[in-house]
């Protein structure tokens, strides 16, 4: 307490009702300070994992599509090829 009247109106069961709630108010804000970092970590990690599991998605895709291209230019090839036997 700041002036002086009240400090000396206090009984020590203010002053301690007082200290406990400022105890209790550093308390709650160091609690929240090391959720709001746990959550920032959280969120850092699952974005980390999303990106390394889109990229295996991105190349697992880019695999089957260059196999099916090239079944579909062996196929292409292989009618190329028996059109022209036709022909000859």
């Amino acid at each position: 307490m700041n002036i002086r009247e009240r400090r000396e109106k206090a009984s020590p069961e203010d002053l301690a009702r007082a200290t406990l709630a400022t105890i209790t108010n550093n308390i709650g804000s160091i609690a929240r300070m090391c959720a709001v970092r746990e959550v920032s970590t959280i969120e850092s990690e699952v974005n980390r994992c999303a990106v390394r599991e889109v990229r295996a998605i991105e190349r697992e895709v880019n695999k089957c599509a260059v196999r099916e291209v090239s079944t579909i230019e062996r196929e292409i090839n292989k009618c190329a090829v028996r059109k022209v036997n036709k022909l000859l």
